[in-house]
């Protein structure tokens, strides 16, 4: 059954009566649907900025790509809900009045323009970020198809629009041929159109394809990637959401080739397609925009807060700090010692930053450091004249009143934050977290060392 706008008189003569005071309306909410998706496009394409331009300061081609076509797509999210229910889009195409239809038409070359532009530039843009991201893991032949296949959509996109726009000659013989005052006045309206139809569809068809195209590559790409399992299991998420984008695509092609091919109701149909081609875009936006979502869920501040806030009421640990507890001494003598990987002391680069070099063993030893090693590893002082610093015994060393707090990173430094008695300076070198180590020659020592462990006071 043939369809189209242009309606012969025959089957119009066979629909029932218009109803403009209470028609039937078109049960999508195109409305609604646009300020769900709007806003959740414009959410992830901020994150993305925010951590291209502030965090890791290196944004790029794709990036500025990105933000280009969510102009289209923003202008079309605001343009069909404001037009479906002006321009009776939402009910059947004998409730619209005759004036309506070539202000309808004007729209719907706008339509067709604006999703050309913003599907063209969401391809590109994404085609940037795999090269970006892979310029040297890949042969040269897989960055060859990615510029045939980038060259393609640009190649493409300008000639459906230019193939669009020039549908009619004249231009305006796209509004005009459904205006009955041009085409029924006498001797009727000169004009030629080439078969809209036929170029919408068509452009679905080659969309959809190059839409599976680009799905395929990170998909190829990333087959024998190594990563942990969380972080493939969400990598593989964003594929199939791509995937999920290829099929809405197909879909709006089936229902747009129902509008010209199957039914002369194009206003109640219209509704239909507009939804598909809505959320295709907008599916193609978020996926594009995912891989910056989860830096910017860790590195926003606020979200960092929230994320700890909501860890912590779960009993989970907080964000770079662990605890773990040690258990040292002789006998049923047990003392804690919390461990974290970052403290405020970290803020402060004298702290940080050591200047001391380190011996064989990893310890921190300089000019002026007055720490050494026993046979077992343990942290000796030593003073001035070369002797020890005697204190209690093992178990009470860790138990000492002004140790409030072991912090230590992975291979890194073990800091020791002291209370509110002040230290001289020198008990404030970095110690390294290392395993145990030989102790120096006895003739190296400047007298007699004794180990931590203490005589009993006189």
């Amino acid at each position: 059954m043939p369809g189209g706008m242009l309606t012969p008189l025959d089957v119009r003569a066979k629909w029932p009566l218009p109803n403009y005071q209470n028609p039937e309306l078109h049960p999508i909410d195109i409305p609604a649907f646009a300020c769900i998706t709007g806003p959740i496009s414009l959410f992830m394409l901020l994150a993305r900025l925010w951590v291209r331009l502030r965090i890791q300061k290196n944004a790029g081609l794709d990036d500025w790509l990105m933000l280009a076509a969510f102009v289209p797509l923003m202008t079309l999210t605001l343009l069909m809900p404001l037009t479906v229910q002006k321009y009776r889009f939402n009910r059947h195409v004998w409730d619209v009045e005759l004036y309506k239809f070539p202000s309808q038409r004007k729209i719907l070359l706008a339509v067709y323009i604006l999703f050309a532009v913003a599907s063209g530039l969401v391809k590109l843009s994404v085609l940037l970020f795999y090269r970006r991201i892979t310029s040297r893991a890949v042969s040269r032949g897989c960055r060859w198809a990615m510029r045939i296949v980038m060259a393609s959509i640009v190649a493409y996109t300008i000639s459906f629009i230019f193939a669009i726009t020039f549908t009619c000659r004249p231009v305006e013989a796209f509004w005009r041929m459904v205006d009955w005052r041009f085409r029924f006045r006498k001797g009727g309206y000169q004009h030629k159109c080439i078969n809209e139809g036929a170029n919408i569809v068509a452009n679905g068809i080659i969309a959809s394809v190059q839409d599976l195209i680009v799905v395929l590559f990170p998909t190829v790409l990333c087959w024998n990637i190594q990563v942990p399992r969380r972080q493939k299991v969400a990598l593989y998420g964003i594929f199939a959401l791509s995937y999920c984008t290829v099929v809405v695509g197909a879909v709006r092609t089936w229902t747009t080739w129902r509008l010209f091919y199957q039914s002369y109701d194009v206003t109640w149909l219209a509704s239909e397609v507009w939804l598909w081609t809505l959320l295709e875009l907008h599916l193609g936006s978020m996926c594009a925009n995912a891989p910056a979502l989860r830096i910017f869920l860790t590195e926003a501040p606020r979200m960092k807060q929230l994320v700890n806030c909501i860890r912590s009421r779960l009993g989970k640990p907080r964000w770079n700090s662990s605890i773990t507890q040690r258990s040292t001494g002789t006998g049923s003598t047990s003392s804690t010692v919390v461990v974290s990987r970052k403290t405020a002391w970290d803020k402060f680069p004298f702290w940080s930053k050591s200047n001391h070099s380190r011996n064989d063993s990893g310890y921190a030893q300089g000019p002026h450091s007055d720490h050494s090693t026993d046979q077992r590893g343990k942290v000796m002082r030593m003073n001035a004249l070369g002797g020890t610093h005697t204190g209690g015994s093992d178990d009470e060393s860790l138990l000492d009143p002004y140790l409030t707090e072991l912090t230590a990173r992975p291979c890194s430094r073990v800091s020791i934050s002291r209370g509110s008695t002040p230290r001289p300076r020198s008990e404030e070198s970095d110690i390294e977290a290392l395993p145990q180590m030989n102790p120096p020659e006895p003739a190296h020592w400047m007298g007699s060392v004794y180990s931590l462990t203490p005589t009993p006071r006189r």
